[in-house]
């Protein structure tokens, strides 16, 4: 499986460098009016990957975190009812044992 995954990795890598080594004409990019310069294709199409992971980064943001605490909360009230149902599995094995057993010498 490791040696399918690395496999994948290559080719992928392969993919973009392939497409990189391809794509290096000047493209004119426009950000305001009269803000504008010409940069590589691959550059431009790079840095609008990377701005667009950046917005998804982060807008799952706050859900993410969100999840985190639930989970954190979670496992904590998990380890609370455990201790809870040690100490009362305890406390019942005390009261059996401090319990004596019947007296049946005086049975019929």
């Amino acid at each position: 499986m490791n040696v399918l995954l690395w496999l994948g990795r290559g080719v992928l890598f392969l993919l973009v460098l392939s497409f990189s080594v391809r794509n290096t004409d000047l493209v004119v990019v426009r950000w305001l009016p009269g803000l504008e310069g010409q940069v590589p294709l691959v550059l431009a199409l790079l840095c609008a990957f990377l701005v667009g992971l950046l917005l998804a980064w982060l807008i799952l943001l706050p859900s993410w975190l969100r999840a985190q605490r639930e989970a954190s909360q979670a496992n904590k009230a998990l380890l609370k009812t455990e201790r809870e149902l040690k100490q009362d599995a305890l406390t019942r094995h005390k009261a059996s044992m401090s319990t004596s057993p019947p007296d049946h010498s005086n049975a019929v």
